[in-house]
């Protein structure tokens, strides 16, 4: 054999080779891009459910704190309403006719009277309106006189050191569970 034959068949011996090892590595790299879409799908669909997972937690929460929030509206707008409505009341007492004022005055006086001896304290504008015959209904044993330690209605009984405060602020604010407890039950049943 010539040396033209056998370089001929070394070459063409080569290309085959090459064309093999390329088939091969085609091959090999056909299933390695196989596998790597198969890990990439299954890659993507686990994330894909965790975003979703997450998705449905921040929904939660999300939904959860608008609950929340909803419910201290409502609250706010409760307390709000219930506040209105006592202050209303308040108004609305200090606006009755003197007759009716003031029987309701006595009613409380007598609660609270003490046998012995005391002052009661208006506010200058009810003294000035008081019936004359204010003191002698609620007994022999109190004076009644006007004071600007009274703003808000209602009176202040004194006897020597000890105040016993009837004024309307005074009992709305000692009575303002039970009141916001009514106004409560009677606006939202």
């Amino acid at each position: 054999m010539s040396l033209e034959k056998i370089t001929a068949r070394l070459f063409s011996d080569s290309d085959r080779e090459c064309g093999d090892i390329v088939a091969k590595a085609e091959k090999e790299a056909e299933s390695v891009i196989e596998n790597a879409k198969k890990e990439a799908a299954q890659l993507i669909a686990a994330e894909k459910e965790s975003a979703a997972a997450d998705a449905e937690k921040a929904l939660e929460k999300a939904h959860s704190a608008a609950a929340s929030s909803e419910k201290r509206a409502v609250l706010a707008a409760k307390s709000e309403l219930i506040g209105v409505v006592l202050s209303s009341a308040k108004e609305k007492f200090m606006q009755l006719d003197d007759e009716k004022y003031f029987s309701l005055l006595e009613f409380l006086a007598k609660k609270n009277l003490r046998p012995t001896g005391g002052t009661m304290l208006l506010s200058e504008k009810d003294f000035k309106r008081c019936p004359s015959d204010f003191a002698s209904r609620l007994g022999s044993n109190i004076s009644i006189e006007g004071s600007s330690a009274v703003t808000d209605g209602g009176f202040i009984l004194k006897y020597g050191d000890v105040e016993i405060n009837c004024t309307l602020g005074a009992l709305f604010t000692a009575y303002a569970d039970e009141l916001k407890a009514k106004a409560s039950e009677i606006l939202f049943g």
